[in-house]
């Protein structure tokens, strides 16, 4: 283990018998062992706290992609279920908020799956064909499961590039964790926000002022969820709010921006509603 690379030979001490380790006696022995053993429980702790808090995340995003699937495969019943919540008046009404929320929950998952394709084929292709790192594919994998986590998740990569690499060549640590963070530059900052902003219609500041605000309330449950929920909060906000109680639904409205930076207001018509499978 010692002889594996320069990274264990001098983390390591030289084993008792060998020439830099012959004055290596059992009391000498004995306090390494000691050493070793108190720093082990000194961090136990709060490894096992942050290793609790990734499976904790896990389990949320599992949870959550689970309810998910099962309403995108069968939305009609709980459409049918709700309408029998509400006076019979509303009931196209409700037909249409769902329909709505249902074309948003799927745009957000399109937009999820592509993010974690970009991110998955980038590391492969450059770090692992190109630079040829270890365990290209696992590091692939873990950087798709992070792409769950807003923000944070960028950086959890990290970790086993950093246990791969100083496991065989310690010093193209310094090659690989720079190359994996612009990678993720490109894709937090320019095609995951581009991919939202164009598919769901969500500005990219605005986003990351919810995510602060869903963590603050939520923690790590409402960060993960925090794409999804401002998305239903705009279609809930529009369809009951801006079109039912302004009656705004026939009238487009944009505003546009000249060369010299003058706002003015144009009105537009407005998109048809998008055709889901469960609309009657």
């Amino acid at each position: 283990m010692r002889g594996a690379s320069r990274f264990f030979e001098l983390a390591l001490p030289p084993a008792p018998g060998s020439e830099a380790g012959a004055d290596l006696t059992p009391t000498r022995a004995r306090q390494i062992l000691q050493q070793f053993v108190d720093a082990s429980l000194a961090i136990a702790p709060r490894l096992l706290s942050e290793l609790g808090q990734l499976i904790n995340i896990l389990i949320n995003i599992g949870f959550m992609l689970f309810i998910a699937v099962f309403f995108l495969i069968d939305p009609r019943s709980y459409v049918q279920a709700s309408l029998y919540l509400v006076p019979r008046q509303y009931h196209r009404r409700i037909v249409a908020l769902w329909q709505a929320i249902y074309a948003t929950a799927v745009t957000w998952i399109t937009t999820l799956s592509l993010s974690i394709s970009v991110t998955v084929g980038l590391v492969l292709v450059i770090l692992g064909w190109l630079l040829h790192m270890p365990n290209a594919i696992v590091v692939a994998v873990f950087a798709g499961v992070a792409t769950f986590i807003p923000n944070i998740g960028a950086f959890l990569p990290l970790i086993p590039i950093t246990i791969f690499t100083l496991a065989s060549e310690p010093r193209r640590l310094l090659i690989y964790a720079p190359v994996y963070l612009a990678i993720q530059l490109f894709e937090s900052n320019i095609i995951t926000p581009t991919l939202v902003k164009s598919e769901m219609k969500i500005p990219a500041g605005a986003m990351m002022l919810f995510q602060l605000l869903a963590t603050l309330a939520f923690g790590a449950l409402g960060l993960l969820l925090a794409v999804p929920m401002f998305g239903i909060l705009i279609v809930l906000v529009r369809e009951v709010y801006s079109f039912g109680l302004l009656g705004l639904r026939d009238t487009g409205l944009a505003v546009h921006a000249d060369a010299d930076g003058n706002l003015t207001l144009v009105e537009v018509n407005a998109e048809p509603p998008a055709n889901v499978p469960f609309q009657e």
